[in-house]
């Protein structure tokens, strides 16, 4: 019997173990993120930061599809948008009229990106003017298929990525 009872305790604990890293490694892979690679984003300053895409699409019977276009909204607080110009990609921009705000949009001209991909898709910006969270909602097409980073809230099944800005610093003149 202890034999046994050892390995049902080996086992639970095996599996425990694995959810846990399930869980830890599953929220970062499945995002649409931003990155500043160390950069702080400052109130009405200047800047780039990165959306990582980090995987591609699956079709209706779950196999992986490739990344053709990736679109990014800048919401009407940010006071710019240029995309970066990526390599095997066309990036273009399309500037909101009434409540501001910019949508990037990068679509694959040679190969596309690979689900056991990743690439990151930088945009120049001026900064809201004021501190705060932005969300940045991302869609990623994958020929007829899609995925939408757009929800609300870190726990949403496709939650919006996300960008802090600093309040900026006090002048010394």
């Amino acid at each position: 019997m202890k034999t046994l009872s050892r390995r049902v305790r080996a086992l639970i604990f095996v599996a425990l173990i694995g959810a846990m890293l399930a869980a830890v490694a599953a929220p970062a892979f499945g995002h649409a993120t931003v990155q500043t690679y160390g950069s702080t984003p400052k109130a009405d300053g200047y800047g780039a930061f990165w959306v990582r895409i980090g995987h591609g699409c699956e079709d209706a019977k779950g196999n992986p599809v490739a990344v053709n276009k990736v679109a990014v909204w800048l919401q009407g607080a940010f006071q710019s948008g240029k995309p970066q110009q990526i390599a095997g990609w066309k990036a273009s921009v399309t500037p909101f009229k009434g409540k501001g705000g910019y949508k990037l949009t990068w679509v694959a001209t040679g190969d596309d990106l690979q689900d056991s991909e990743f690439q990151d898709f930088g945009i120049s910006t001026k900064y809201p003017a004021t501190a705060g969270s932005f969300r940045v909602p991302v869609v990623q097409y994958c020929g007829a298929n899609k995925v939408a980073w757009v929800e609300r809230g870190s726990d949403a099944e496709h939650p919006a990525a996300t960008i802090t800005v600093a309040a900026a610093a006090a002048s010394s003149h």
